[in-house]
């Protein structure tokens, strides 16, 4: 049995010789298959007879017409897709392979790529947290920032990413970077008026530099 959730694509090189070969109901079968429609996909067309499917893929399959695509095919198409800029059409191969292999994260991060390309910005976001939490939570916090500095491209007053590549920096001793990211976050609390919040901030800097007078004088002018 066939799944409908599988993608098939065609063998390279042997359409012209497998066309002459095929009837009609499979002739329509096989134009329809891309490597990127599912088999559940290719049912929705009219003109494919659904009692036949079953039998018609075996068949172009027995005589290497098209193979089911695995994993390498499906990132290989997808690479292709993107290279021609048909960037929805990646997306959709990506969101496949997300949801057949959730613990793969290379698969999210290419999703998260490719809704970028589409200036998807919401879909983007939504993949790229996914991404930077797994590294986190896997303590590879470099990966962690990576990910989400491209956050804050989409949105530069996502406060609390600005905090959390503070903490992935003071993670991995980068005392310095921690302090320039905590002191933009100081910087916008202190702007638009978020007193509370700028003080734990402010804590966290003077923690990591206990002289720091400028940021002291910040906080004094901020609360006068």
């Amino acid at each position: 049995d066939v799944s409908n959730n599988e993608i098939f694509d065609k063998v390279a090189d042997k359409e012209k010789a497998i066309r002459p070969k095929l009837n009609p109901d499979e002739l329509q079968v096989y134009t329809l298959i891309d490597g990127v429609k599912t088999v559940f996909e290719i049912l929705r067309d009219p003109k494919i007879k659904k009692p036949l499917m079953s039998e018609i893929l075996k068949k172009l399959q027995e005589i290497h017409a098209i193979k089911k695509s695995d994993t390498k095919d499906l990132l290989e198409k997808a690479k292709q897709l993107n290279y021609t800029l048909e960037f929805e059409l990646a997306a959709k191969i990506y969101q496949k392979l997300v949801d057949e292999e959730k613990t793969e994260i290379s698969h999210r991060e290419l999703l998260a790529e490719t809704y970028l390309k589409l200036k998807n910005s919401d879909k983007a976001i939504k993949e790229l947290e996914i991404v930077a939490k797994h590294y986190s939570q896997a303590k590879n916090f470099k990966s962690a920032n990576d990910n989400l500095k491209k956050l804050l491209e989409l949105d530069s007053k996502k406060l609390v990413v600005h905090e959390l590549i503070a903490n992935n920096y003071l993670e991995m001793d980068q005392k310095e970077d921690a302090k320039a990211e905590y002191k933009k976050v100081l910087d916008i609390y202190i702007n638009d008026g978020f007193l509370d919040k700028a003080h734990a901030v402010y804590l966290k800097i003077v923690d990591l530099e206990p002289d720091n007078l400028e940021v002291m004088a910040q906080m004094a002018r901020a609360f006068s």
